[in-house]
């Protein structure tokens, strides 16, 4: 809503275009702003937005793909839980356990992963999650 109490929808385009902007504020408000819409089709935009070189626009994105919830927002984030970046990978395992339930079959995906420290994740945010699909 504007000063004069019109109210503006802002586009999801227009938000992932400024989640690219090279301005930090500009992005954290974007990310913000896209999980609070639940855009649904910037969960990949969102996800990258992880790596973010600015702590702020990382958090602001984890926040948002939690917000926005969902197996999609799961499948998209499950390879992070292989990254030896350890911020995205704490962000991603963060997430999993936060999504809850939706999270619980693309963790049960991961548990087939030729990675131990994958395999080891998933066996974590399974455990924290504790919902009855990820005790089977």
């Amino acid at each position: 809503m504007d000063d004069l109490g019109n109210t503006t929808k802002i586009s999801a385009e227009k938000l992932i275009e400024e989640l690219q902007s090279n301005d930090e504020k500009t992005r954290r408000y974007a990310a913000e702003d896209l999980g609070y819409e639940k855009f649904e089709e910037a969960i990949p935009y969102l996800a990258n937005g992880l790596m973010d070189e600015s702590i702020a626009v990382s958090e602001a994105c984890a926040d948002a793909l939690i917000k926005i919830g969902g197996e999609k927002v799961a499948e998209q984030i499950a390879p992070a839980l292989a990254s030896e970046n350890v911020r995205y990978r704490n962000h991603a395992s963060e997430i999993m356990n936060l999504l809850g339930p939706p999270a619980v079959p693309v963790l049960i995906k991961q548990l087939d992963s030729p990675d131990h420290d994958v395999r080891m994740f998933a066996v974590d945010n399974l455990v924290y999650i504790s919902s009855p699909d990820s005790v089977e």
